[in-house]
């Protein structure tokens, strides 16, 4: 049997040998493509779920937030409620104290204040436990529900109702502005204060918030109107620098059972 010259066999020995580092290349390229495209899907997969999880967690963070201040305002809520609802029922306890008619705190004092004067202390309370941020929900959420329900109830009594049993515009409005304000600034009086001697935060936090309400409510409840209502004024405030007073045994006996939450100062 002749064999192929020497030349040609070494020149298809060597065609051969390329073809097959050729193939071997493009094999090898095709299954490094692949193996990329299934790292880069990985990845994808990855941050999708990872996108995924960051957002549940998100929304399972704003449930629990969400929560937190529906149920807080449970405490607060009816509260206010019965106090907007006792507005226009005078509180006679201190009428004693002075004998000029005019100037007896039930001519301006009403159950309803009363207990507008106690979610004070209440939300101070809340604030040593909660802090500034979620007691400030937890009133703005109580102070929404409790004057919708309020308009609610007038609505539905109206045809039973007399101008005779309805404050007067003003006078409800400044119990609103006042209020509302006071207590936000007992709130953050008291986070700020919080953490120095265990008086002061909520004796400055109830002072505070007693002195804007005062200076808000009786000016536009009451002024230009034929009353001694800066009497009033001075006096109502004097009544509740009592009651901030008196308000430091009750935190007193309360502080060992409301604790703050990690994070807060106070002790």
């Amino acid at each position: 049997m002749t064999g192929l010259p020497p030349d040609e066999a070494e020149g298809g020995m060597t065609a051969s040998a390329t073809l097959n580092r050729s193939g071997a290349s493009r094999l090898a390229e095709r299954n490094l493509a692949s193996i990329q495209d299934l790292l880069i899907g990985e990845q994808d997969r990855r941050e999708d779920y990872t996108a995924r999880a960051r957002a549940v967690r998100r929304l399972q963070e704003g449930l629990r937030r969400l929560g937190l201040v529906a149920g807080l305002s449970v405490f607060v809520l009816p509260l206010l409620l019965a106090a907007l609802i006792t507005l226009d029922l005078p509180l006679g306890w201190f009428d004693g104290w002075v004998h000029n008619d005019a100037l007896r705190a039930s001519q301006w004092v009403s159950r309803g204040e009363a207990l507008l004067a106690a979610s004070i202390f209440l939300l101070i309370l809340l604030t040593r436990r909660y802090g500034a941020l979620v007691v400030t929900r937890v009133q703005g959420l109580s102070w929404i529900l409790a004057v919708g329900l309020s308009a609610v109830m007038l609505v539905y009594l109206a045809p039973q109702l007399t101008e005779a049993d309805m404050p007067p515009m003003r006078y409800v409005l400044g119990v609103i502005v006042a209020w509302f304000t006071g207590q936000q600034v007992a709130i953050q009086v008291y986070d700020t204060v919080r953490g120095s001697a265990w008086w002061r935060a909520p004796f400055y936090g109830a002072l505070f918030g007693f002195g804007v309400e005062v200076a808000l409510f009786f000016p536009i409840a009451y002024g230009g109107a034929d009353v001694p209502w800066a009497s009033w004024m001075f006096l109502d405030f004097c009544l509740k620098v009592l009651a901030a007073a008196a308000f430091l045994v009750l935190y007193r006996l309360l502080r060992r059972r409301i604790r703050p939450r990690g994070g807060l100062g106070g002790a």
